[in-house]
C-alpha cells in the first residue's frame, strides 16, 4: 500500500500529495502530507506517532467531529483509520489560513475563542477521559509511568544537589496544588496547545484551529495555565461561560507549577542537567509561589 492508496481507502483520488515541512522519520511524532484531489479538493494525511492508540485517535476524532457540527472549523477526519506497515494513518479536511504575528490583540482574541470553544466542548464530557491521558494536576500516573523514584535516583548518583532540588521541588508543588478545590473547579475538553501557531488567520480574520492531538478531559483553567499570557486570561474572562470563579482564578499558577512539574518527569528520561535546572527555576521564580493567596 502507498500514500495514494491511504487516501484512496477513504475515497480520495489523490492528484499530488507533499509531505508538510521537515519532520523526522524516528515516529516520535505525527508526520503530515498535503493532499490534492483530482476533484479539486485538499487535504492532510496524518501518520500518527508511535505512541498513539486507535482508541485515543478515535477519541479525538468524536471531539472534532461534535466541534466541526457547531460551525468551528477544524480538521474533521474523513472515513476511517487506516492500518498501513504498522503504522495508523488519518485524512483529515484542510484548514486554510496560517498563523499570524502574536500580538497582545491576538493573544486576547485568543482568549475569547478559548472560552468560546470550552463552552461549545462542555458536552463532550460525557465521553469521559481520553485513554492513556490525566489532567493537569494529578501527577501521580506520570511520575508512575516516567519511573520518577528509579529516574530521580538515578540522577542522584550524578548530580545529588540537582536531585535533592527536585524532589524538594515536587514536594512544595504538590502542597501547593492540595490547598486548592481542584477536583470541584469546572471541567471540560480542553485543546491543550492554545498557542498562535494552532490559531488559523485568512485575511486577517480568524479562521480555524488545528492540532487536537492532546485534546482532553481537565478543567478549563488548565488550557489557561498551559497556554499562559496575561492578554490570554483577559480574554479568556470576558467571554468565559459561566464567568471564571476565584478559586478558578487562584489555580492558574499552581497549576502552571504543575505544568513545569510534569516537564521535569519527562526530562528525568534525559537526564539533562541544564534543561532540569531552567524548569526548577521557572517553579521557583514563579510569583507567590508556595503561597496561600496564589496569582497567575
Amino acid at each position: 500500500m502507498t500514500l495514494v492508496e491511504v487516501v484512496g481507502a477513504v475515497g480520495i483520488t489523490a492528484r499530488r500529495i507533499r509531505r508538510i515541512g521537515w519532520q523526522s522519520g524516528a515516529g516520535l511524532g505525527n508526520q503530515h502530507w498535503h493532499v490534492w484531489a483530482v476533484d479539486g479538493g485538499r487535504y492532510v494525511l496524518r501518520r500518527h506517532a508511535e505512541f498513539q492508540t486507535l482508541p485515543q485517535i478515535e477519541y479525538e476524532a468524536e471531539v472534532l467531529s461534535h466541534l466541526a457540527d457547531l460551525g468551528w472549523l477544524v480538521p474533521w477526519r474523513i472515513g476511517a483509520t487506516t492500518e498501513f506497515d504498522g503504522r495508523l494513518y488519518s485524512t483529515y479536511s484542510y484548514v486554510p489560513g496560517r498563523r499570524v504575528a502574536d500580538t497582545a490583540v491576538r493573544r486576547e482574541e485568543r482568549g475569547e475563542l478559548m472560552a468560546r470553544l470550552h463552552r461549545d466542548a462542555a458536552p463532550l464530557a460525557r465521553l469521559g477521559q481520553r485513554p492513556g491521558y490525566d489532567r493537569l494536576h494529578d501527577l501521580a500516573p506520570l511520575r508512575a509511568r516516567v519511573n520518577w523514584p528509579d529516574r530521580l535516583a538515578a540522577l542522584a548518583e550524578t548530580d545529588r544537589a540537582l536531585a535533592a532540588e527536585i524532589a524538594q521541588v515536587n514536594d512544595a508543588v504538590e502542597a501547593e496544588l492540595g490547598r486548592h478545590p481542584l477536583n470541584d473547579l469546572p471541567a471540560t475538553v480542553i485543546h491543550c496547545d492554545f498557542q498562535s501557531h494552532n490559531i488559523h488567520y485568512l485575511r486577517g480574520r480568524f479562521c480555524g484551529i488545528v492540532d487536537f492531538d492532546l485534546a482532553h478531559l481537565d478543567l478549563r483553567v488548565a488550557d489557561l495555565a498551559i497556554a499562559w499570557t496575561p492578554e490570554l486570561l483577559d480574554g479568556y474572562r470576558g467571554a468565559a461561560d459561566p464567568p471564571l470563579s476565584r478559586d478558578e482564578e487562584a489555580a492558574i499558577g499552581p497549576l502552571r507549577r504543575a505544568l513545569r512539574l510534569q516537564q521535569i518527569a519527562f526530562l528525568l528520561e534525559r537526564a539533562d542537567p541544564d534543561a532540569l535546572e531552567h524548569q526548577l527555576r521557572r517553579i521557583t521564580e514563579s510569583r507567590s509561589f508556595g503561597r496561600r493567596a496564589e496569582q497567575p
